[in-house]
């Protein structure tokens, strides 16, 4: 039997020994917590502490050559699922996967380093999970005064969904959790534990994974004896978090006490969970606005590269996001350095970009301060994109409407901010009339305006 068969067996089981009102709790719990539903928008690592018996490894000697921890893995990802037993939030043998977000927090659960193995999973682009931390208060939310009462007759007067998903307190409140997760599609349960993130600015967290679907096909594990040059991160992790006052040993003796500084720190931001500045890093939801927003602080910091990347992650969810691809096509149309400058796939965006604007703002009122200058904007984009292909006559053509409908802003509005826009689009006309392209200098970041879509 397969475990989803199994996992909808059990499930069924216990929805219906409770009743139609439990399936209803857990159905009405579901809804509430989508919109705290999120993915990962890149690969991370997690970690997870074993006793060395447990996974099948003899104390004080090397990981044996070959050696796979994903049996392990997948039998505690079951174990989420036998609803006959209880989940408590401190306790490594409820049989199910927890995993810290550092290996510092994963620490945590105590043991004696020479006993204990650390299984480094990976959780793959695409992992579903629904944030519980600092939750509302879920027997608050919209639930019926009957829904509420049978909560509360099987003890399950918790006021956090956290409380509910993490330990619950009864076996009915067990099935209501593990119904309302099936429902959410989820693949772990993300909530709060200590110490501190590595991050330190950021909440550090930990999963319950309950699929794994979306999981790395290896599962690394480390021992004291461990001396390969994947370990490093790891001793870096554990010195940074000692300056700090953690109370955990460094857990390689033959390493010094010291970390890679700036390179761990960019390690970190793309392969923590809550390090980077990714959407679900943050806790904002996957949106286009949440991946433009994260792209655009990339771009300010000069970090193109993977700007780029997320310019094109918001327009993956919304293809018409107006400042994504306003500033997509406008790095791609002038950047000075040829990684980052792509005439063809500015031209490309830019002219959708045009239809959008048009199809959008229409013809502005005289009021319409903001669509004109977004116009503007998006007639000098579109320009630059086709001076960058060598097409100075549309170039020029662009150019010009943007000149007009500049003068006409400032006419109506005349400002130092105005008049700096119509000095712009006047400077970007004579260039392509010229059969000049338009270069910005390397690290230079157009600042955008806050137009919404």
């Amino acid at each position: 039997m397969t475990r989803a068969l199994l996992t909808a067996g059990l499930l069924l089981g216990a929805v219906a020994a409770n009743g139609a009102e439990t399936s209803r709790a857990a159905e009405a719990i579901a809804e509430s917590l989508r919109p705290r539903v999120n993915a990962l928008s890149r690969p991370v690592y997690t970690w997870h502490y074993a006793m060395r018996g447990a996974m099948g490894l003899p104390p004080d000697t090397p990981v044996p050559a070959g050696y796979d921890a994903r049996s392990y893995v997948d039998a505690r990802i079951a174990g989420y699922w036998d609803l006959s037993r209880l989940l408590s939030r401190g306790d490594a043998g409820d049989n199910t996967l927890r995993v810290a977000t550092d290996p510092v927090a994963g620490r945590g659960i105590g043991g004696e380093w020479n006993s204990w193995g650390l299984i480094q999973i990976g959780l793959e682009k695409g992992f579903r999970f629904v944030d519980l931390r600092q939750d509302r208060d879920v027997a608050a939310g919209p639930f019926s005064a009957e829904i509420r009462r049978l909560l509360d007759s099987e003890s399950c007067g918790v006021r956090f969904a956290e409380a509910l998903f993490i330990s619950p307190p009864s076996q009915t409140c067990r099935a209501i959790a593990a119904h309302a997760a099936r429902l959410l599609d989820v693949d772990g349960l993300l909530y709060a534990v200590k110490p501190t993130s590595p991050c330190l600015d950021r909440a550090a967290g930990a999963f319950i994974i309950v699929s794994s679907r979306t999981l790395a096909a290896t599962a690394e594990v480390f021992v004291a004896e461990s001396r390969t040059p994947a370990r490093l991160p790891i001793h870096h992790l554990f010195a940074r978090a000692e300056r700090a006052g953690s109370e955990f040993p460094l857990p390689w003796s033959d390493l010094q006490p010291s970390d890679t500084g700036a390179p761990l720190d960019t390690w970190m931001a793309e392969h923590i969970f809550g390090c980077g500045a990714y959407p679900e890093d943050t806790g904002d939801p996957a949106t286009a606005e949440a991946y433009f927003n994260a792209a655009s602080g990339l771009a300010q910091t000069g970090e193109f590269g993977r700007a780029i990347d997320f310019y094109r992650r918001a327009l993956t969810l919304d293809p018409d996001f107006v400042p994504a691809l306003d500033e997509l096509a406008w790095i791609r149309a002038t950047h000075a350095d040829p990684v980052f400058r792509n005439p063809a796939e500015a031209e490309r965006i830019a002219e959708h970009l045009l239809d959008v604007v048009m199809h959008k703002l229409g013809r502005p009122n005289s009021k319409d301060h903001i669509g004109r200058a977004y116009k503007i904007r998006a007639s000098q984009t579109v320009a630059a994109a086709f001076a960058a292909n060598g097409n100075y006559t549309h170039a020029v053509e662009c150019a010009q409407s943007s000149v007009e409908t500049a003068q006409r802003l400032n006419e109506i509005e005349p400002t130092p901010q105005t008049a700096q826009l119509l000095a712009q689009a006047a400077e970007q006309l004579k260039l392509y009339q010229e059969g000049r392209v338009l270069t910005t200098p390397a690290g230079a970041f157009r600042s955008s305006i806050p137009l919404g879509k």
